[in-house]
């Protein structure tokens, strides 16, 4: 028997079966995955150590080569690729191509050995991470652009990222664009000469009260000399009062009588301008099962509240790299077909 005829001759199971593969389509098109791009994962790691203000032949010599080390005898490793620079090194590890949960356990090895390896005190925590594709390609960045001073750019900014990441399923949000505040201690050469003491003595002192202090961003010209501190503007005063030395009499020379500590940004070196007017962007990613449709409609009706309630007259938030546009228009196209 011919298909045509059978089908002719049983309408109800035609239309039977036609009402399951609409109904097949229709979940199909519910639970497909919206995403501009599947989640890969590739099995490489990154290990990235920073300290602040190290020169780069030291962050080779404390950072990177112990950490070699540690690092070499693990199991089905491939290739270890390692970058030293200016405040921090950088560690990429390549390992055979294995399923993804076994290389789970590599990556619980790297981070067991990163914590055997004694780093100098003044680095911040090891950040020991994963390459998958999303952290190439973003959700979306938020771009808050507006004629406003850095100070209120740095807050919105700040507050805006605080915010996106309460967001469910979003995984990180990167900064560009603006500065890093920190407290700026500029001492003079003159004053430390007459009460017969050395920058080193001044750096020591506000090492003793715990503030994260750079050694080695150190500017020096004819009049001073500059050392970097890490801080928030509340702490100013308190840095002022730090005693660098105490005598027997019971007189102290403290911070504010050698040095100007003054709320500031870091050291300016690139701008960011959108359309000609300063801006910052924040890059958003998400988590791998995170919904990017809905996370971006949430990202934009925050948008609108800041734009609302915080933004300044003349300011605005725009969006760019948007993911959502190319998978509505690959979405209308699937439904239309």
């Amino acid at each position: 028997m011919s298909l045509p005829r059978m089908a002719v001759g049983n309408p109800v199971l035609v239309n039977l079966l036609m009402v399951a593969i609409i109904g097949f389509g229709v979940y199909s098109l519910a639970t497909l995955p919206q995403e501009q791009i599947p989640n890969v994962s590739f099995p490489w790691i990154f290990v990235v150590v920073v300290d602040p203000g190290v020169s780069p032949e030291e962050v080779e010599k404390t950072i990177i080569i112990p950490l070699e080390e540690e690092l070499q005898n693990l199991d089905d490793l491939d290739n270890m690729t390692s970058i030293s620079r200016e405040g921090g090194g950088f560690v990429w590890l390549k390992f055979d191509t294995m399923p993804e949960t076994e290389f789970k356990f590599r990556l619980q090895d790297v981070r067991a050995q990163v914590n055997k390896v004694k780093l100098p005190d003044s680095t911040e925590e090891p950040e020991v991470s994963q390459f998958k594709t999303q952290d190439f390609a973003p959700l979306i960045s938020v771009v808050i652009r507006g004629d406003m001073p850095e100070h209120q750019l740095k807050e919105l900014t700040d507050d805006l990222k605080d915010d996106i990441l309460d967001i469910d399923k979003v995984s990180q949000v990167q900064i560009a664009g603006v500065r890093e505040r920190e407290v700026w201690v500029e001492v003079d050469a003159a004053r430390l000469e007459q009460f017969g003491l050395s920058l080193n003595d001044v750096a020591m002192a506000i090492r003793g009260k715990h503030l994260n202090v750079s050694g080695g961003d150190l500017e020096t010209g004819r009049m001073d000399y500059r050392v970097r501190t890490v801080g928030e503007a509340d702490k100013i005063e308190g840095l002022r009062r730090v005693i660098v030395r105490a005598s027997p009499s019971g007189g102290h020379i403290r911070v504010g009588d050698v040095a100007f500590v003054s709320d500031t940004f870091e050291e300016e070196r690139t701008r960011s301008r959108f359309n000609g007017i300063r801006a910052a962007t924040l890059t958003v990613s998400k988590k791998q099962d995170g919904h990017s449709l809905k996370i971006i409609e949430e990202i934009k009706e925050l948008g609108a509240r800041y734009e609302r309630d915080r933004l300044p007259h003349g300011a605005e938030i725009v969006y760019t790299n948007d993911s959502s546009i190319f998978i509505d228009e690959v979405l209308t196209t699937l439904k239309t077909n």
